[in-house]
């Protein structure tokens, strides 16, 4: 699923709960470059992260008005799964 392309401005993908904090803070940092948005949830075992074409309901896009943008992504290993996801959405 494409999510940056998608016409339904509620898209949003959902990452595997294996991933780890690194995981998705890369996740989180490809998504930004693209200027799409993230939101983490859960705790511990249970946290994975969500990526949103538009913010989610009651969340603010970060660096609203400030018009920064990302200018470092660190290289990271993530497994072929997660990597495939990356692709995908």
């Amino acid at each position: 699923s494409d999510v940056q392309t998608s016409p339904d401005d509620d898209a949003k993908v959902s990452f595997p709960l294996d991933l780890t904090s690194s995981d998705r803070k890369y996740v989180h940092k490809i998504a930004e470059s693209f200027r799409l948005h993230t939101l983490s949830s859960g705790v511990g075992d249970a946290r994975f992260i969500s990526v949103y074409k538009n913010p989610p309901a009651g969340h603010e896009a970060k660096g609203k008005g400030r018009g920064e943008r990302p200018t470092f992504v660190p290289n990271l290993a993530l497994s072929p799964d997660v990597q495939q996801k990356l692709r995908d959405t």
